[in-house]
């Protein structure tokens, strides 16, 4: 009965796989018009394996592999969005957000969002921050847990069932030695 107990407390030893993945909300509920780009209220939500994190370049996201992409004119349609860093002395973190125009000209629109260093690494809710265009802005950064373990390969089952069989019948034909005291 000790072996069994032994055996089972293995059992609870064998490691259990945990994955995270990381969606990002977006929203800004205008741009300022400027430079004859038009004032829209834009949105997206993106769920990545890992938090973004850019370097020497953008992270660009095109428009069909976001959760959702959402411009408030109809005349405008998502085209991508990019994670950035700037590389001045203060450090931002940057959402550039690009449409396209539908009504013939074709032409892009981009809208950067400024945010502080380590906003897309940080679990939080993180405003725009100002600058000499600022766009207001909210981004939202939240860290899941995939609670859903892997299940083990056939021969990994395999293996551990065998492994089960040897240790019974070890304990099953193990020879009983006596002890005597004179």
């Amino acid at each position: 009965m000790k072996y069994v107990a032994v055996a089972l407390s293995a059992i609870a030893l064998v490691p259990t796989w945990a994955a995270a993945s990381v969606s990002y909300e977006f929203d800004s509920p205008r741009t300022f018009p400027f430079s004859n780009r038009p004032s829209l209220a834009l949105k997206f939500g993106l769920s990545a394996n890992d938090f973004i994190a850019p370097g020497a370049t953008d992270v660009q996201f095109a428009a069909p592999l976001l959760n959702s992409c959402v411009v408030s004119s109809p005349e405008f349609a998502c085209e991508s969005v990019s994670f950035s860093r700037t590389v001045a002395a203060e450090g931002r973190d940057v959402v550039l957000f690009s449409v396209r125009d539908l009504t013939g000209q074709g032409r892009f629109t981009t809208y950067g969002y400024y945010f502080e260093l380590g906003a897309f690494t940080n679990a939080g809710v993180h405003l725009t921050v100002a600058n000499n265009d600022v766009q207001p802005g909210t981004l939202t950064v939240a860290v899941f847990a995939d609670t859903s373990a892997p299940a083990p390969e056939p021969s990994s089952w395999a293996m551990m069932l065998s492994g089960f069989g040897l240790i019974g019948g070890a304990m099953r034909y193990r020879r009983k030695t006596r002890v005597s005291f004179a």
